[in-house]
């Protein structure tokens, strides 16, 4: 089913399999926690350039509340309120 759901080419599907068994599993997971940390900085630039006031502790507060949500994050930081 996920080989209908691709638009990628089936000879670069294949490379890129090899590829990732390759790595092994400790790569592929520093690999995903590499890319986890760059979407991380990503989405606090993102954050930044809407909210280019802030400062550096609200822009961190602003993707916690992202990636959290507003119930959890409330519940977690009651005395910080709303930023970004």
């Amino acid at each position: 089913m996920l080989d209908t759901l691709t638009d990628t080419a089936p000879d670069v599907r294949r490379a890129q399999e090899f590829a990732w068994r390759r790595m092994g599993a400790e790569g592929r997971v520093r690999l995903m926690l590499q890319m986890s940390d760059e979407l991380r900085e990503v989405a606090l630039a993102g954050i930044r350039r809407r909210e280019p006031g802030l400062t550096e502790t609200q822009a961190r507060g602003g993707l916690l509340r992202t990636l959290l949500g507003d119930e959890l994050y409330e519940a977690a930081y009651p005395s910080r309120g709303r930023v970004a």
